[in-house]
């Protein structure tokens, strides 16, 4: 593999790019297992140095109970000398032998010791009482107690550090101190342990951590070569060579094949250059077939439509016909309405005709009442005339009589004149009232004859309305039927209507769904023509 891209191959359509230089995936491991050793480096570093510090922290914390004991040891000989119980000078001298004798270590190198603000030694196991300290300095001319009397005084405690023998005669080695201030004394007391041993610890240490870190980091080096060399199997290749194919690829470019040998056909630049193959059929049988679905849906596009155009003048024509049956319904109902109406007043005419019926009847009874009577009262008119005969008749034998008797009989003559007079009356308005009653009897004849032919004409008359009635009450029936069959059909039509108009807009639906359908094969075609499959 070369650091160098091949050259890009794109369809005619593309322009010309300037071939990028890409980084090799082996640079990219190695640049990788360079940061892996620097980092375990770093971390070894860290974990040595934050063990170092331990063992500092640890002799630091070791001092601080040693010097605290130190002082705690001249505070009672202080309080010893201010109780009483011994001299100030005695209590000093107590506690300068108390420190002297203090040893610490596995070894007992380490000491305790004291000076004075004089820098004049107090306690030392390796100097004399009073001897001069001022001018004692390490090999790198750092006045030692000087250094000590100066953070003493100006922190009150503090770490040193310097070199001094560890034995007589013997090499300088670092040592770390902690002197803490004695006010009431003027005292300065410290201790200190060598610190040589904890660079060499930590050296041990750095070299441990190195050497497992270092197995570590060798074994993800291996690692690495491994993971690198099964990438590159797998990718059959460099990662640029893929992302330049796949590049073409999604520029449309599927013509520009990539030459791969036997032992690089199972890997990813294998399967990209698969895809390609089968892509490039996939997108010429996507043309083939976009071309068919076009023409497929121009032709159901202009048939929805025509569809769509005899839906719409069926739809009218059922919206005509059910505003007919409307009308006609109406109609219908109104005739209904109307003959029910005729069969009711049909109804009350028999009603009234039955009523009349009965008048007539009883006025035919009145007329033979009437007739009976008026042979009653031409009979009483015959008794009133004979009795009017007879009274005259009385009357002429009265007069006689009274013409007989003379004088005597001329009041009862004036009686007979006027009871004859009256006799004549009597017959005179017998005769009249025969006469009247012969008339009233005809009359009343004739009149029961006529009421009797109304009677006749009214009981046929009632036949023809009960007649009329049935035929306007069959009517009425058949009216309501046919009433009822044009509001089912009329809602028949309406449920038609709006189907027809259901359909209608289904059809307009469908009718856009076809046209947006070969609108989208279309945009379908045009888009695979930036596939470059030849």
């Amino acid at each position: 593999m070369t650091e160098d891209s091949p050259t890009e191959t794109v369809g005619s359509s593309a322009p010309t790019k300037k071939p990028k230089r890409y980084t090799p995936l082996k640079h990219k491991i190695g640049w990788v297992a360079a940061a892996l050793v620097l980092g375990l480096a770093a971390v070894v570093a860290d974990v040595a140095w934050e063990s170092r510090g331990q063992l500092y922290d640890s002799r630091q914390q070791g001092l601080r109970d040693t010097v605290d004991m130190a002082v705690h040891i001249v505070e009672r000989f202080k309080t010893a000398a201010d109780s009483g119980a011994i001299s100030v000078d005695e209590a000093k001298s107590r506690a300068a032998a108390a420190l002297s004798s203090m040893h610490f270590g596995k070894d007992g190198t380490n000491y305790v010791f004291a000076f004075d603000s004089n820098l004049q030694a107090v306690a030392h196991p390796r100097l004399d009482a009073g001897e001069d300290l001022s001018n004692v300095k390490d090999q790198d001319g750092i006045f030692v107690y000087r250094r000590m009397n100066e953070v003493a005084n100006t922190d009150g405690a503090g770490f040193v550090y310097y070199s001094t023998q560890r034995v007589a005669g013997g090499p300088e080695l670092p040592k770390m101190s902690l002197v803490e201030r004695f006010e009431a004394w003027n005292w300065t007391i410290a201790a200190g342990v060598y610190i040589d041993d904890i660079s060499a610890t930590f050296r041990h240490q750095l070299l441990k951590y190195a050497l497992v870190l270092g197995a570590f980091g060798l074994l993800m080096i291996l690692m690495l070569v491994y993971l690198a060399r099964s990438i590159y199997r797998d990718l059959g290749g460099e990662t640029y060579e893929a992302r330049a194919q796949l590049e073409n690829v999604a520029r449309g470019d599927l013509a520009t094949s990539f030459d791969l040998d036997a032992s690089r056909e199972n890997s990813l630049l294998g399967s990209v250059e698969k895809m390609r193959r089968d892509l490039a059929q996939l997108i010429a049988g996507i043309g083939d077939g976009s071309a068919s679905i076009e023409g497929a849906a121009r032709e159901i596009a202009q048939a929805n439509s025509d569809l769509s155009s005899r839906t719409q003048q069926q739809a009218a024509a059922l919206e005509q016909s059910a505003a007919s049956l409307e009308e006609l319904t109406a109609t219908v109902a109104n005739n209904a309405e109307t003959t029910r109406h005729a069969s009711s007043i049909a109804t009350e005419s028999g009603t009234a005709l039955h009523n009349s019926r009965q008048l007539v009847g009883d006025v035919v009874d009145s007329m033979d009442h009437i007739r009976s009577n008026a042979d009653e009262i031409a009979q009483i008119t015959t008794v009133i005339d004979g009795i009017a005969f007879q009274t005259n008749l009385l009357a002429l034998n009265a007069s006689v009589e009274a013409a007989r008797a003379g004088e005597h009989g001329r009041g009862f003559a004036v009686v007979a004149e006027e009871v004859r007079k009256l006799a004549a009356r009597s017959a005179e308005a017998a005769k009249n009232i025969t006469s009247l009653t012969e008339r009233s009897v005809k009359q009343a004849r004739d009149g029961s004859e006529r009421v009797e032919q109304a009677r006749s004409s009214m009981a046929t008359l009632g036949e023809h309305v009960e007649q009329t009635q049935g035929l306007m009450t069959d009517i009425s029936n058949a009216t309501s039927e046919q009433s009822d069959g044009i509001g089912q059909v009329n809602q028949a039509v309406a449920q038609m209507d709006e189907m027809t108009q259901q359909n209608a807009a289904m059809v307009e639906q469908a009718a856009a769904a076809s046209q947006s359908l070969r609108e989208q094969a279309e945009a379908l075609r045009r888009s695979i023509l930036r596939f470059r499959i030849d």
